[in-house]
C-alpha cells in the first residue's frame, strides 16, 4: 500500500510498502516488509519484524527439514533483540506461546503469515491485520514513518473489546485452538462506520473446502460480530458457525462449476461502491489447482450487510426494480456454513409469485421495497428471513438475468439466479390483434395513438384505439411482421441496432429484419416472447423495468422469461 508518511532516509516522504510472509513449515513463518518510491519496481528489503514457530526448551530444535534451531535466542530471530532494547518483556517464562515443556503452543500463537495494511477511520494510525489457522488473526500497529512495528511491549486485555494483548504479536481478534482461518483482510467504511473482517476457512485446493467469511465491528479492535450476533474472537472452536460464508461450491444449470473461493481483499471506491477480489478454482478436474482472480460487487442490505452479487463483475449499475420485472422462476443457491471438502451445493428451482408468495423446491414468502438507489428483497424460507437486493446481471454465458443474492441471521448466505421456461418457435393466424401484457393487462400501442413516424412503442389501457391494434402476418422466411391499424407502419427496432435497451418504436413500412420478428411460445398458457430478427430471437419485447403503469416504454432486451417479456394475442 502507499504510505504518504513514510520518511526516507534523505528526509523525502511517500512509499509503497509492500509486506510479504514466507515459510519453512505450518507454523515457522515470518512477516518481513520492502519499499519502493515506485509502485512497479526499486523495492528495497527493510526488516523481518514477526516470527513463529519459535522454542524454549532449553536445546537445539529443529523444524521440518531445515538445519537452523528454532530457539527464541537464535540471533536470526528479532526476539532476543527486542527484549535487550525494552521493547517486548523479557520474562521468558510468562510467555504464551511457549506449552509448559517450551515447545511452540500454535493453540494460542499465530502462524506469521498473510499481512495486509489498512488504517484506522481518521487514517492517523497503520495497522497490520496477519495469521492464520494456529492462535488466531492479529493486528499490530506500525510506525507510519517506518513501518516498524509498536509491539504492545507487555500481555494484557483490550478492555473494549475483550480481546487479549500480547506483548509480540499484537492484538488477538479471531480463532484460535489450531482452527481454521486466514488470509485476513480488514478495512474502514466510512459510509458505514463498520470496520469489515474477511476471513478465509478450509484447505486450499480444489476439495479443500475454501471459503470466504465476512464479520464487522464498530471498533477497530472488535468485538468482530457476524449476523447471527456471535463474536469472532470466539471462534476457535466449531469454527464453521462464525461468520456469514459467502460464497460455496456451486454450478447453475449450463454454466462453469466453482469451487474453493477464497483468501480476498476488498475495495471500497469513493461514491461507496463496494468490491470483492479473491481467487477462484473450478470444477472442472482438467484444471487441476489452477485458479483465477475474480471480483464481483457487494451490496448493503437493509440491516447493512454486505451481500455479494452472484455473477462476476461486468460492469453492470445496480438500479430499481417494479415487481413485474423479478416475478418469475429462479435455480436458488444456499451456501450452508461447512463445506470439508470439494462436494457441490445442490440449486432449487424457486418462483416468486405475485402476491409475495414462493413456490417450488422450497417454499415461503417475499416482499420487495426500494431502497435510495436499488430494491431490496426479503425472502422467508424455511422460517429464516434473508435480506438483500435485487440486481440485474450478465451470466456466465453472456446472458442477462434477473438475480438476487441476501444473507439471514442464521449467517447464511443465499442467491437466486433468473431461469427461463422452455420456449418454442410458435404460429399465431394471420390477422388482427390487441397484444397483451398478461401481468400488467397493459396492451401495446403507439403513443398518443398517433399516425406518425417515427413514434414510440408503449404499453397501455385497453381503449380500441387503432394505435393498439396490430396486423400479424407471416412471411415466408418464418418470421412475421406487425403493422398498425394507424396506417402504412410497422413495428421497428430503431436503427436497426441489436443493442441491449434499443428502443422500439412504430415507423415506416420499409421491411427488412429490423421490422421482423419471431413468436416463441412460454412454458406458461397462453404467453409468448416476440423476438427480434436482427437478434434471432435472442432478445425481445421488454417492459422497461418490468413497469405496469400506462406509458411505460417497450425496449429490446435478453430473454429472460420473467413478467415484462410475455404477451398474449386478441383478436380484433
Amino acid at each position: 500500500m502507499y504510505n504518504k508518511d513514510y520518511v526516507w532516509s534523505d528526509g523525502s516522504k511517500g512509499a509503497y510498502m509492500l509486506y510479504y510472509s514466507t515459510s519453512s513449515t505450518w507454523r515457522r513463518s515470518c512477516i518481513g516488509y520492502m519499499v519502493s518510491k515506485r509502485i512497479d519496481g526499486g523495492y528495497s528489503y527493510v526488516d523481518t519484524i514477526i516470527y513463529s514457530g519459535f522454542t524454549n526448551t532449553g536445546k537445539v530444535n529443529y523444524d521440518g527439514n531445515s538445519k537452523i534451531d528454532t530457539t527464541y535466542s537464535n540471533s536470526y530471530l528479532n526476539i532476543k533483540t527486542l527484549m535487550s532494547k525494552g521493547k517486548i518483556d523479557s520474562n521468558v517464562k510468562t510467555w504464551k506461546c511457549f506449552n509448559s515443556n517450551g515447545s511452540w503452543n500454535e493453540r494460542y500463537a499465530p502462524n506469521a503469515i498473510d499481512p495486509t495494511l489498512f488504517y484506522n477511520a481518521d487514517e492517523k494510525r497503520l495497522f497490520m491485520v496477519y495469521g492464520s489457522w494456529s492462535g488466531g488473526i492479529f493486528i499490530l500497529e506500525l510506525d507510519k514513518k517506518t513501518g516498524q512495528p509498536l509491539y504492545p511491549g507487555k500481555d494484557g486485555k483490550e478492555e473494549k473489546s475483550g480481546n487479549f494483548v500480547d506483548r509480540y504479536f499484537g492484538t488477538h481478534i479471531a480463532g484460535a485452538n489450531h482452527m481454521s482461518g486466514e488470509g485476513s483482510f480488514l478495512l474502514y467504511d466510512k459510509f458505514t462506520k463498520f470496520y469489515w473482517l474477511y476471513l478465509t476457512y478450509g484447505g486450499l485446493t480444489t476439495t479443500g473446502g475454501y471459503n470466504m467469511r465476512l464479520f464487522r465491528s464498530n471498533k477497530l479492535f472488535g468485538p468482530y460480530t457476524d449476523p447471527a450476533g456471535r463474536m469472532a474472537q470466539n471462534s476457535g472452536v466449531d469454527v464453521e458457525k462464525y461468520g456469514v460464508k459467502l460464497i460455496g461450491n456451486y454450478q447453475f444449470a449450463g454454466q462453469p462449476g466453482y469451487r474453493s473461493a477464497g483468501h480476498n481483499s476488498a475495495f471500497i471506491s469513493d461514491d461507496g461502491k463496494y468490491y470483492l477480489i479473491f481467487h477462484q478454482r473450478f470444477l472442472d478436474s482438467s484444471k487441476g489447482e489452477y485458479h483465477e482472480v475474480r471480483v464481483r460487487q457487494q451490496f448493503l442490505n437493509e440491516d447493512n450487510w454486505l451481500c455479494t452479487a452472484v455473477y462476476e463483475y461486468k460492469n453492470e449499475k445496480i438500479t430499481k426494480f417494479s415487481e413485474g420485472h423479478v416475478l418469475g422462476t429462479y435455480e436458488l443457491v444456499n451456501h450452508g456454513n461447512a463445506e470439508k471438502d470439494g462436494s457441490m451445493l445442490r440449486t432449487y428451482k424457486i418462483k416468486l409469485e405475485k402476491g409475495g408468495v414462493v413456490s417450488g423446491d422450497q417454499t415461503g414468502t417475499w416482499s420487495m421495497k426500494d431502497g435510495s438507489s436499488y430494491t431490496y428483497i426479503n425472502i422467508k424460507l424455511g422460517g429464516i428471513t434473508y435480506k438483500g437486493v435485487f440486481f440485474r446481471q450478465f451470466d456466465d454465458n453472456g446472458v442477462s438475468k434477473m438475480t438476487f443474492t441476501a444473507i439471514g441471521h442464521n449467517n447464511l448466505a443465499v442467491w437466486g439466479s433468473s431461469t427461463f421456461p422452455s420456449q418454442s418457435k410458435a404460429t399465431i393466424a394471420d390477422g388482427w390483434y390487441y397484444i397483451k401484457n398478461p401481468v400488467s393487462g397493459k396492451y401495446l400501442q403507439a403513443h398518443s395513438n398517433s399516425a406518425v413516424s417515427p413514434n414510440n412503442i408503449e404499453i397501455g389501457t385497453k381503449k380500441n384505439l387503432n394505435s393498439q391494434k396490430w396486423k400479424l402476418t407471416n412471411l415466408s422466411n418464418g418470421y412475421v411482421s406487425l403493422e398498425s391499424k394507424l396506417g402504412n407502419f410497422k413495428i421497428d427496432i430503431e436503427n436497426g441496432r441489436q443493442d441491449d435497451g434499443t428502443n422500439i418504436r412504430m415507423f415506416a413500412n420499409l421491411g427488412g429484419d429490423a421490422q421482423e420478428y419471431v413468436i416463441q411460445k412460454s412454458a406458461q398458457s397462453n404467453a409468448y416472447t416476440i423476438g427480434t430478427k436482427l437478434t434471432k430471437g435472442q432478445k425481445v419485447f421488454d417492459i422497461e423495468n418490468g413497469s405496469t403503469k400506462d406509458g411505460a416504454n417497450v425496449r429490446q432486451w435478453p430473454v429472460n422469461g420473467l413478467a415484462a417479456q410475455l404477451w398474449s394475442f386478441e383478436k380484433v
